[in-house]
């Protein structure tokens, strides 16, 4: 299928279309979870632990019982009774999994862990009711810090776990200690990833009515990954599956954290299951911040050997993680692909990595906008940062000395990564020649002036089945797509992927187009419905477009070929001579033409197709990727530093990313723009901060420093095309690109203009001060 993969024949894919989505959204005609409401809707709360480890003695609801408001309670008892745990999707081998339900039912193991579960007649005489209920606790030790949490005589945070470790994950590719030996250079480097929350705009929320008479559940959740969660949900509630429905309304954002089976999520269901009545929980953004994962929290020690002319020889990477409390559905991965993910865009024959994650006190962490990604290209572009200084080398220099080549590709790492396509160091030279760069830094009326550069590489389109279950993960990796030309020759998509902000449908309707030859406002494009909408795994990993897009790619192709038999049965033409365009269907060789909709009108008809035609235009594809497309691309800034107050400021942001063939590329420089600003806010503001004795002192936006577009830079977004081998359309995700580089540009581009050394993030104004105070 040449339609979409060859430039010359695109009409719409590659257009830069404004979203089809956004109109409603901006103008209020959406609804979003929080939107909903039914008939006789209770409004759910939730008792949570104010200890980040403690026995639960006693819980009295004297003071509650008596509330005609309050109809419904749940403990963590009632739900050990009522339910499985909640489920864990990816499993590393030897990894240690601690009890956890919907309600804790022993003890408490972080600030903001469920205890009680009230439903009431409003959500205000809910929160009434909830501070009258009385909880006995007995507190036990914390172990807040990973390296206390591994220590000799470390408290437990689990008694049932003969220690605080989660799992050891070794990754060896060639032979990296021999070879440091023998380096010209070796660097030894301590990192650290700081602890973030997603925070979406929404915050996360779930709705259930049960019906008893039909023994009917449907759960409305602000989730990414509708069917997953109805699959799960099944098989947690002990409920048949072929009785539930799960629907995504719109959703106001995600970045990873709602693509998990979170505990309100079960509760909220056994709430109404209980009562008979629809039950709604909206989380507050405190509630957020105690109760959703957080992400990344990760440390590094790093041996890197290097040769006098700056070539990469060896890694030994020991990554030791911060889990929190608890294993959420995607949380082992973290680690996993930090480690795959090394070394990155680099070729590197001998690398090793020892990842050790472990159990504290704390919210646990799972998936987040990259997810493991970060972490190693923060530890790499850091590396090569300080390789240079140490080799008096220039910054970009190093970088185009172990660069993957085109002629390299496609290429197998020894770590068992493949690269699929690309020109590394052609799209470096053109990040680098667009921002004008002149070298590390200089010195002008005063202020310093230091570039930033990073290169990276994204594994996007998660992934070939077998690849998941190779790696542990109990879920398939393919998407589904149905499109249908209905009799008045609109056409309508069904897919199992559920977006949440990415502007899929618009990019979907694009396809569509050129494949079918109609307008892209002719196509409408259904998700978020498990009743309606074939079996997909969701929206996450850089996968929407890729693994979705070509399920209907296809499925558009198998419904053209369709038209192509009937076009060529009524206008008495070869195949080979048709052309769909502009909405109608044109004989190159006789002239004989006929509009979309007449044709599309008379497949449903019947009466004049072709022999063994079967009536209707309608094709269902499951679409299970043959690899994983490695996007890649460069960011390079400037910044300009005070020296005598450490303010600075981004004088010049460049992006230059190749993610095979761009669809629309509007879209992906909004997914480009909004993903490095999170990468900048996570190089600069944002980090969850726990005090000694486990307490999160940054639970709320007074605390925890998002960016506004005060500190948003103004963000040069260019492109270059190398499409993949892997998918009919030639695409490659993006989604996360931005996320995962920005944070090592920026703090390249700190340490060049100040002549600090930070390899920690976030780098915070006193860090930047220090320094040019020669202040240790």
């Amino acid at each position: 299928m040449q339609l979409i993969r060859e430039a010359g024949a695109r009409k719409q894919v590659g257009s830069p279309l404004k979203r089809f989505e956004d109109h409603r959204l901006i103008t209020g005609r959406t609804s979003f979870l929080d939107d909903i409401s039914l008939p006789g809707l209770l409004h759910a709360v939730f008792v949570r632990s104010p200890h980040p480890h403690a026995r639960i003695r006693r819980i009295d609801f004297t003071r509650v019982r008596g509330l005609d408001s309050v109809k419904a309670i749940l403990t963590g008892h009632d739900v050990v009774r009522m339910s499985k745990p909640l489920p864990i999707i990816w499993h590393l081998p030897g990894m240690r999994v601690p009890s956890h339900y919907g309600l804790a039912h022993v003890e408490v193991n972080h600030v903001g862990e469920a205890v009680v579960a009230l439903a009431a007649e409003d959500k205000y005489a809910a929160e009434d009711a909830k501070e009258l209920v009385d909880v006995e606790y007995e507190s036990l030790k914390p172990v807040v810090d990973v390296e206390e949490a591994v220590g000799d005589g470390a408290a437990l945070v689990h008694e049932e776990l003969p220690d605080n470790i989660c799992y050891r994950y070794k990754l060896v590719g060639g032979e990296p200690e021999q070879v440091i030996k023998s380096s010209d250079v070796v660097l030894h480097e301590e990192l650290r990833v700081q602890r973030l929350a997603a925070s979406p705009m929404e915050a996360r929320g779930v709705i259930a009515s049960y019906n008893p008479s039909s023994d009917i559940l449907t759960v409305w959740s602000s989730t990414q990954f509708p069917h997953v969660l109805k699959t799960w949900l099944a098989d947690v509630l002990r409920h048949p599956d072929n009785r539930l429905r799960v629907i995504a309304p719109d959703v106001g954002g995600a970045f990873g954290v709602k693509g998990e089976v979170f505990p309100e999520e079960v509760v909220v269901p056994l709430l109404s299951m209980k009562v008979g009545r629809p039950v709604k929980w909206v989380s507050t953004r405190h509630e957020d911040f105690v109760s959703s994962t957080h992400a990344r929290d990760v440390r590094a020690e790093v041996e890197a050997g290097f040769s006098r002319d700056g070539k990469l020889k060896a890694l030994d990477v020991k990554l030791t993680a911060d889990f929190g409390a608890y294993l959420h559905v995607f949380t082992a991965g973290g680690p996993f692909i930090t480690a795959h993910s090394i070394p990155g865009p680099y070729k590197c024959d001998h690398v090793k990595v020892d990842a050790t994650a472990v159990f504290t006190n704390k919210v646990p962490v799972s998936a987040y906008r990259g997810f493991g990604q970060p972490e190693a290209a923060f530890i790499m572009e850091r590396l090569m940062d300080i390789a240079a200084d140490e080799l008096e080398l220039d910054p970009a220099e190093i970088r185009f000395r172990n660069l993957l080549q085109p002629s390299d590709m496609p290429y197998k790492a020894s770590t068992g990564v493949r690269y699929d396509s690309g020109d590394y160091p052609g799209l470096l030279r053109k990040a680098l020649s667009l921002i004008g760069y002149e070298g590390r830094s200089k010195q002008v009326n005063g202020r310093r002036l230091g570039f930033g550069i990073s290169f990276y590489t994204e594994t996007t389109g998660f992934a070939p089945s077998r690849l998941f279950h190779e790696d542990g993960l109990l879920m398939g990796g393919y998407e589904s797509a149905r499109v249908v030309a209905t009799p008045s020759g609109k056409v309508e998509v069904a897919i199992g992927a559920s977006p949440h902000g990415q502007g899929l449908a618009t990019a979907i309707s694009q396809i569509c187009s050129d494949i079918l030859g109609v307008s892209p406002a002719d196509v409408s494009v259904m998700h978020g419905d498990t009743s309606t909408t074939p079996y997909g795994h969701g929206t996450f990993g850089s996968r929407s477009l890729v693994v979705a897009g070509t399920a209907v790619a296809r499925a558009a192709t198998a419904v053209r070929e369709k038209i192509l038999t009937i076009a060529s049965h009524l206008l008495e033409c070869r195949r080979e001579h048709l052309e769909l365009k502009a909405g109608r269907i044109v004989c190159q060789s006789n002239g004989r033409e006929i509009p979309f909709k007449d044709l599309a009108r008379m497949a449903y008809l019947a009466y004049n197709l072709p022999p063994g035609t079967e009536p209707g235009l309608e094709a269902t594809v499951y679409n299970d990727p043959a690899g994983l497309p490695q996007s890649y691309g460069a960011h390079v800034c400037l910044v300009e530093l005070d020296p005598a107050t450490a303010e600075w400021r981004i004088v010049k942001y460049v992006v230059v990313h190749d993610a095979g063939v761009l669809v629309n590329p509007l879209i992906a420089e909004g997914q480009t723009h909004g993903g490095t600003l999170q990468g900048i806010a996570q190089a600069v503001l944002e980090e969850i901060v726990y005090d000694k004795n486990g307490q999160i002192l940054t639970s709320s936006f007074m605390d925890y420093l998002i960016p506004s577009a005060v500190e948003a830079p103004s963000i040069e977004f260019h492109y270059q095309e190398t499409p993949s081998p892997l998918n009919i359309i030639g695409a490659k995700g993006l989604g996360e690109g931005g996320t995962i580089i920005a944070p090592a540009c920026l703090v390249n581009a700190l340490c060049n203009s100040s002549g600090g050394k930070f390899n920690t993030t976030p780098v915070k104004h006193e860090k930047l001060l220090a320094v040019l105070n020669k202040i240790v």
